[in-house]
């Protein structure tokens, strides 16, 4: 066993006709010269719409199904791309119709978009990215560079080269882990070639579960290493010369593991003066454009939590080396704080904007979409970050949630949010579902807090909806909320029970569960799975 250090963490929008035509006709812009274009107050910006890179990467790399964040989880891809238009109407050809103000495109996942397999793709031209970014000019539309900071899906099980660039290949004395040679092209290797299906580190996640430390991270790079930080620099000075982007966006969370297990805080200093370095390159490159490059960064949910994965923001913060911050991984998206953020960056005249992560837990109802929407643009945020939200047919829920006015007549759905404590590093603020009662041998009783954030006039109906797994709870739970009981409603299954949200009220609220304990031995295993209450418009 290698001496790892680590421990035990959506109606389509319609696609509209001419895109190819109006796209062959635009010039291939490169390098870093000026198009004439302003960039607008960042005060404009309102809605930011990432997009992963699979669409591309899959398909350079031969993956034949692409995942989407909804059930069915993927969709086929061809062999390749037969034309722009092709590559376009996965994702992008819809936005055109979207109040969307930023494109943000991965194209740093682990492999540099630039780098990536060319046959496959070649429709796209000599440089994959170009195109992509003048579809956003020509819709309309800024582009940002997304950069992932310290990918790691090489780590969660993921081998072959889509996942293994060269560089970390080459490198691997700039991952965390410590692998001796004999034991990596034994066990690694080969797993990585895919002429194994042993994953190296199968033992480990059989004792400490798939969320652990190890698990995660092994094979991420290690930025106490200064090989690793110039890496990235160059990576991001590269970005500057060769697009005519309107802004970096730096992801922390993808994966946020940057120093060894106990060093974190020790690396504080390195990454201050790393982020000093990008934002330096990343102004002096808008300077010689004669145009500004915007920086925006995702980070975690709290500042705190961000120190102590070794990234002081705040002092990024004050020091002015960012333009737009997106707060958090938007995994607990109804009770992350927001405000933290906001009380630092807003003085600062650094907009916030609040995540919105499509494959979190319960965000495949439309109405949950939207009640995070709302949530976020009462809490005070500048706008909202759209991540892993790339399905067509489910574009109305940006469009709903980009108009308050439009927001406040649609019906919202807010849930209470689940745990993340054994995953992330630590960087997400961690909800309290789902709860086991599998050991309540007497009555029981827990409160949740749910906030609702919207006047309840004028609502046809509230509604309170639990989700089980294991024994039928129908007759051993009851619900109060604000201390009014809550009258249990017919409709639903043995597994999701629903009640009048009598009681509710706008703000904060109290979500009473008594338990009653079981009466056959049967009865006992029982797991709450999710809560969620729905406010019901016209």
């Amino acid at each position: 066993m290698n001496n790892l250090h680590m421990r035990t963490r959506r109606s389509f929008v319609r696609q509209l006709a001419g895109t190819a035509t109006a796209l062959a006709a635009l010039p291939v812009t490169g390098g870093a010269a000026g198009t004439g274009r302003t960039v607008a107050p960042v005060s404009k910006r309102r809605i930011l719409w990432n997009n992963d890179g699979d669409d591309l990467r899959f398909i350079a790399f031969g993956i034949r199904r692409l995942w989407t964040a909804r059930d069915p989880d993927d969709i086929p891809l061809p062999e390749k791309f037969a034309s722009l238009q092709e590559f376009l109407d996965l994702r992008m050809t819809a936005l055109r119709a979207l109040p969307v103000d930023v494109i943000s495109y991965c194209g740093v996942f682990n492999w540099p978009a630039w780098e990536m397999p060319r046959e496959r793709i070649a429709a796209l031209g000599d440089d994959p990215i170009r195109p992509i970014v003048d579809f956003a000019h020509a819709s309309g539309k800024e582009f940002f560079f997304n950069l992932r900071m310290n990918d790691c899906h090489s780590s969660l099980r993921f081998n072959g080269p889509a996942w293994w660039e060269p560089f970390r290949l080459r490198n691997l004395h700039l991952i965390q882990s410590t692998i001796p040679t004999e034991e990596w092209e034994r066990r690694y290797l080969p797993w990585i070639r895919g002429e194994s299906k042993n994953y190296p580190l199968q033992d480990v996640q059989d004792r400490r579960g798939a969320g652990n430390r190890d698990v995660q991270s092994w094979s991420a790079y290690d930025y106490a290493r200064p090989e690793v930080r110039e890496y990235f620099l160059g990576l991001i000075r590269q970005v500057c010369e060769r697009y005519d982007v309107d802004g970096v966006d730096l992801d922390w969370l993808r994966h946020p593991f940057f120093f060894r297990f106990g060093e974190e805080r020790k690396g504080i200093p390195l990454m201050n003066d790393f982020v000093r370095r990008v934002a330096a390159t990343v102004r002096s490159a808008g300077q010689r454009r004669g145009r500004p490059i915007l920086l925006c960064m995702r980070v975690p949910d709290t500042p705190d939590r961000a120190a102590e994965i070794g990234l002081d923001v705040a002092a990024w913060i004050g020091e002015g080396w960012l333009d737009l911050l997106v707060a958090g991984n938007g995994l607990t998206a109804f009770s992350a704080p927001v405000q933290p953020w906001i009380d630092r960056a807003t003085p600062r005249g650094i907009p916030v904007y609040g995540c919105i992560t499509r494959n979190a837990p319960g965000l495949a109802d439309p109405a949950a979409l939207r009640g995070v929407s709302q949530r976020l643009w009462e809490n005070g945020v500048s706008g909202l970050y759209h991540f892993n939200h790339f399905i067509p047919q489910e574009y109305d829920s940006i469009t709903d949630g980009a108009d308050r006015t439009r927001l406040a007549r649609l019906t919202k759905t807010y849930l209470v949010d689940v745990s993340y404590t054994r995953s992330q590093n630590g960087t997400v603020f961690s909800g309290p579902l789902p709860l086991d009662f599998t050991s309540c041998a007497e009555e029981c009783a827990v409160e949740l807090p749910l906030a609702i954030p919207e006047s309840l006039a004028g609502a046809q109906f509230l509604r309170l909806e639990a989700q089980w797994r294991g024994a039928k709870m129908d007759t051993r739970t009851r619900w109060q909320i604000n201390g009014v009981a809550a009258p249990r409603e017919g409709g639903g299954d043995a597994a999701t029970l629903t009640y009048r949200a009598e009681g509710l009220k706008s703000g904060a609220n109290r979500l009473r569960l008594t338990v009653a304990p079981a009466k056959v031995a049967s009865d006992t295993s029982v797991l709450l799975q999710a809560v969620r209450v729905t406010v019901k418009r016209a």
